[in-house]
């Protein structure tokens, strides 16, 4: 069953109020099918695009159940947000401050790259809710700054993200500090993952699954591919794209940290735009300087690693380049969600392809299940046909030959391990 406002959820009406005034009226499939059964207590694997509302699929419930739970202890934290990284945990804590003038509770960022003892100071305020970050997070609990005992609530967001940069170990040691199984919910953008399914598995309590075509094609983008015959040619296509009248605002990706920069000043120099670059060698204070400057529009064009593929929620941003495609299809998925984020609104992503890169585009296109169509800038045609560079495959010593399997497609339900529930209101 679709919803058609936030009033058909069962949420307090402050809440209701808080939603409306952030100018939303209905849900969103992931909201409406995850809120009725996180009201009810249950653990929920959401698997779903960015951009599709997961942030408030998760935090309506987890306020509407502090609000109707009695405290465990008043001095202690009953709900945990744990991010991979500084970027989505400032979104988060976005969007939950929205919310908390209605509900009269408190929230703090506990992340890695800036002073921690302003945390500290924040912590003896004794806030309801922690967005965190794995690593900053048990650096506190081992301070003794922060207890686990009395959480309520847990929510792992953008897993996916945290088991691929090796925070399994850190996780699983936070939830056996916690003591108890409070209400989990956990997020991710794929489930392609055996490690990723394990550690579900093993932290989740008869989850339901809420799993949206996690791989499926993004409907609010326009995905086009360019052929690039060298580098020079590659600067002169993304200097040319970026004279494109429509865009509003852009993000280029890039591979390296050192072509942040190189990138950032052909843009400035060559193409007369004001641009920024964002990289993880910036500390917190230059990360937020940056992206101050390009969410108030001070600059057209941010040139960033993979560092802003997630947690990067700006609206005004309407096209993104892929100067470099990513190896990972899901990476590719979350940069290009960037664009097109404002509802009704379209994005462009284009990429911009050499003979490095030609394996991937065919890695990202079968992932999402599409074809992306190639096009060419009159006066920048490519001037050779594209060829793939030979890979050398990975060999094993004292490997013994197997046959090989017919790749199968996995189920989005896995009988006998993680059950999923119906309720009567999805």
């Amino acid at each position: 069953m679709a919803f058609e406002s936030f009033d058909e959820l069962d949420l307090e009406p402050a809440l209701v109020a808080a939603v409306e005034q952030l100018g939303l009226t209905t849900p969103t499939e992931v909201q409406g099918i995850a809120i009725p059964h996180g009201l009810e207590g249950e653990d929920l694997l959401i698997c779903a695009h960015t951009g599709t509302g997961k942030t408030l699929a998760y935090c309506l419930p987890l306020l509407q159940r502090l609000m109707d739970q009695q405290a465990l202890d008043p001095q202690a934290p009953r709900a945990l947000v744990l991010v991979p990284t500084r970027e989505l945990g400032n979104q988060v804590l976005k969007v939950i401050a929205s919310l908390l003038p209605f509900v009269e509770m408190r929230a703090t960022l506990l992340v890695g790259g800036v002073p921690i003892g302003e945390q500290v100071r924040q912590l003896q305020e004794c806030p309801e809710i922690l967005i965190a970050t794995p690593g900053r997070l048990l650096e506190l609990v081992l301070q003794g700054e922060v207890e686990l005992h009395a959480l309520q609530a847990v929510v792992l967001d953008e897993a996916d993200r945290m088991v691929e940069m090796g925070f399994v170990k850190l996780l699983a040691e936070l939830i056996e500090r916690i003591g108890h199984k409070p209400q989990t919910w956990l997020c991710s953008a794929t489930l392609d993952n055996r490690e990723l399914e394990d550690f579900a598995e093993a932290v989740l309590n008869e989850p339901v699954e809420v799993i949206l075509s996690s791989s499926d094609a993004p409907t609010h983008l326009r995905q086009f591919a360019l052929q690039a015959d060298n580098e020079e040619h590659k600067q002169a296509l993304l200097l040319a794209l970026l004279k494109d009248k429509s865009i509003n605002q852009a993000v280029v990706f890039v591979a390296t940290r050192k072509q942040v920069d190189s990138i950032a000043q052909l843009v400035l120099r060559q193409g007369g735009l004001y641009s920024d670059g964002l990289h993880g060698d910036l500390n917190q204070g230059g990360r937020s300087d940056v992206l101050s400057r390009f969410r108030r529009g001070r600059t057209r064009v941010l040139v960033a690693t993979d560092i802003a593929s997630r947690g990067l929620d700006i609206d005004t941003i309407t096209h993104v380049i892929n100067y470099n495609l990513p190896v990972g299809a899901d990476d590719y998925v979350h940069r290009i969600g960037r664009a097109g984020r404002v509802a009704g609104s379209e994005g462009v992503a284009w990429s911009l392809v050499d003979s490095n890169d030609l394996h991937l585009l065919g890695r990202m296109e079968r992932y999402q299940g599409v074809v992306i169509p190639w096009i060419s800038l009159p006066g920048l045609e490519p001037k050779r046909k594209l060829k793939p560079k030979p890979r050398k495959p990975k060999v094993k010593k004292n490997a013994k030959a197997t046959k090989t399997a017919t790749p199968v497609k996995r189920a989005k339900r896995r009988p006998g391990k993680l059950k999923a529930k119906k309720t009567g209101k999805s």
